[in-house]
């Protein structure tokens, strides 16, 4: 038995009700029609009680969160997170809620991470002997003092037990050269050098003094050739009679123009107790710090003022590659409240590169937050539609954001498709990522009468506009109760800006200040019906496959959560046929309605009765209580061309049969 809706109080439906199906209704209502018998649905059961003039609720770790305002909750995209984290707009700023099991803590945050006040600075210190990770093969020789290379009795030295070091990494002494053997020339200069490995044993390169015919001469084959750590080394040699005889110093190129660049700049950022990570502080004034320096990292914030749970400071310092491309790259991380660090890290030990930069807290009022295919979070403030990055629901980069012509409404999500619903019609957001959006016009133009009343329907966004419900799919636009209402009767009916909505089950639940709506779209129903519980709010649970409602209790002056078709009674069926228009003014004589079971109470009011209520042209002119399966005489009643019949019932009911005699009836019941 499908249902058509049907207009009150005298006004003409659509279809007028002489024009409906033999198995349709003018009105349908707390009752089901999926099998073709009337069934009744249970009413709600109660949960619990919540604040009066709760209009948004979402159960969180199975405790019911109840808000005062149009709150949007989305879960976290990444799968089996471990903080359980849901993320809100519309309780004042965008907010995170999560739950740290060490600790069986939950937080209540605002969304986003903020940027450090304070800027670092960065200091290089020597380092000590033990962190010259490097190894040096010393030598010595003699060469002619005329440069021409000549080598004379070249031997090795020993670091240990011929060389003093004096500043590790730097310089060292030689307390006496060694004697001149035959055959040196007299006014041959000593001349030290080491060649180097890492302390993995790769080969660093050579390096010789400046007094040296091979010394300083980079890029030339036998000459100076040493890095370390990116710096190109050079080295001076002083020698003289006086003890120590001999000083070796190393310099380290770390200028950035050249073409190995080790000066460093350094970053932080905050990280919450969820591990979500800020945009970076300003950076550290550019420090050369040379392959015998650590750098002292400092003036880090302490604290943080703000509801965020900032728990580490994680560094960050400037890395060049061979190509010359510097990026900022992980250092390490620390307890927020930590004054200095100590970085001893060489270029290759450092970690990934900083992914933050531009990572900003979403506008404090952003609303409609909804998640997209990629990961990304969407909301909406104003004319402006912001993306977080993917599975960083906490950081929404300026470059991602996106600008239309008119207020907007109301967003919704369907395939790659963000549908931004304005205040003058629908604007298309498409893309698989949010730095490759692209922005276009939805076939359909009609605004969004109210943003309650868009819902996501097996993906098509459905909200309501002043003419009807709209549907949308990628960029399709259609009007989906074209069929069923005019687009006055849709305004002065359903009062669509006063219209919130859910679905469950494939169905489109729908309450006004003056209607409900229940409509089933698929194509085998094609259904709308409505129902008497009046909730202010209403909340599908996808996960639990459940539908909430909001609903005031007028007897005890309490708001209720109740679960839809929770109850162990059910409602009572109002189901009204069309209206059959017969040749001449006749008078129904007999009657029969099928049900499960039946009641026989004392009072005229009950309602649990069956009842069969018998329209002449519109108007009630009979009553008939039912209290079995068995066909009975009409009372005498007055002639009349048109007919409704309308049952009431608490019970299912298989059929309802109306005929001019009793053979005729059970005729009927035997189709």
């Amino acid at each position: 038995m499908q249902a058509i809706w049907r207009t009150f109080d005298g006004e003409v439906p659509r279809p007028a009700p002489r024009q409906l199906g033999p198995n349709q209704a003018q009105i349908a209502e707390d009752v089901e029609l999926l099998s073709g018998n009337l069934i009744p649905i249970p009413e709600p059961s109660v949960v619990q009680t919540v604040p009066a003039d709760t209009i948004s609720i979402y159960n969180w770790r199975d405790i019911w969160r109840t808000w005062t305002t149009d709150v949007d909750v989305v879960e976290n995209p990444i799968a089996e997170d471990a903080y359980d984290r849901i993320h809100l707009t519309g309780d004042g700023t965008p907010k995170v809620y999560g739950y740290d099991s060490s600790t069986d803590t939950e937080y209540e945050l605002d969304l986003g991470i903020p940027k450090p006040t304070l800027t670092p600075t960065a200091t290089a210190i020597q380092k000590d002997a033990a962190d010259i990770t490097w190894v040096r093969t010393w030598h010595y020789q003699y060469e002619d003092n005329e440069n021409t290379g000549t080598i004379y009795q070249p031997a090795t030295l020993d670091e240990t037990t011929d060389l003093v070091t004096v500043t590790p990494g730097k310089e060292w002494t030689l307390a006496t050269l060694p004697a001149k053997v035959a055959g040196t020339p007299a006014d041959a200069r000593f001349v030290m050098w080491f060649s180097a490995v890492d302390q993995y044993g790769s080969d660093l390169g050579r390096v010789y003094p400046d007094i040296s015919a091979y010394g300083n001469v980079k890029n030339t084959p036998g000459s100076s050739d040493l890095y370390v750590d990116g710096a190109y080394v050079t080295a001076l040699q002083v020698t003289q009679i006086a003890s120590p005889n001999a000083t070796f110093t190393l310099e380290y190129d770390t200028n950035r123009a050249s073409d190995y660049k080790v000066e460093r700049a350094y970053v932080y950022t905050l990280q919450s107790i969820f591990g979500e990570e800020g945009p970076p502080s300003e950076p550290s004034v550019i420090t050369g710090v040379d392959p015998s320096q650590n750098c002292t990292v400092a003036n880090f914030d302490v604290a943080v003022t703000g509801n965020y749970e900032i728990t580490h400071i994680n560094v960050y310092r400037t890395v060049t590659d061979d190509n010359g491309h510097a990026a900022y790259q992980y250092v390490t991380q620390f307890v927020l409240g930590t004054a200095s660090y100590s970085d001893e890290l060489t270029d290759s030990a450092t970690g990934e590169i900083l992914q933050s930069t531009g990572w900003v807290a979403p506008p404090a009022d952003m609303a409609g937050i909804v998640v997209h295919p990629c990961g990304a979070a969407v909301g909406f403030s104003g004319n402006d539609l912001y993306f977080s990055e993917p599975f960083y629901l906490h950081a929404y980069p300026v470059k991602y954001q996106q600008s239309v012509k008119d207020p907007i409404v109301a967003i919704g999500v369907t395939e790659n498709s963000v549908i931004v619903a304005t205040t003058k019609g629908i604007i298309v957001v498409n893309g698989n990522h949010p730095d490759s959006m692209s922005l276009t016009d939805g076939t359909l133009q009609q605004p969004c009468s109210k943003k309650l009343s868009m819902i996501n329907m097996d993906g098509t966004i459905v909200y309501a506009c002043p003419d009807g419900l709209v549907g949308y799919k990628g960029a399709q636009g259609a009007l989906l109760t074209e069929n069923y209402f005019r687009e006055d009767q849709w305004r002065d009916l359903v009062a669509p800006t006063t219209l919130f909505a859910a679905v469950h089950d494939g169905t489109y639940y729908g309450w006004s200040s003056l209607r409900s709506l229940i409509f089933d779209f698929s194509e085998q129903q094609d259904a709308l019906t409505r129902t008497t519980i009046t909730p202010t709010a209403v909340y599908a649970d996808r996960a639990a496959d459940q539908l909430y409602l909001i609903v005031p209790n007028t007897e005890d002056d309490t708001t209720e959560l109740q679960l839809w078709k929770g109850g162990t009674d059910n409602l009572r069926i109002r189901w009204k046929s069309r209206r059959f228009s017969l040749g001449k003014p006749e008078m129904p004589l007999y009657c029969r309605v099928d049900g499960d079971s039946y009641t026989e109470s004392d009072s005229d009011e009950s309602t649990d009765d069956v009842v069969l209520n018998m329209y002449a042209k519109g108007t009630l002119v009979q009553a008939i209580r039912m209290f079995d399966d068995e066909g009975r005489t009409v009372p005498d009643q007055r002639r009349e061309k048109e007919w409704d019949f309308e049952v009431l019932s608490k019970t299912t009911i298989h059929e309802i049969a109306i005929a001019p005699s009793m053979k005729k009836l059970q005729q009927v019941s035997n189709e």
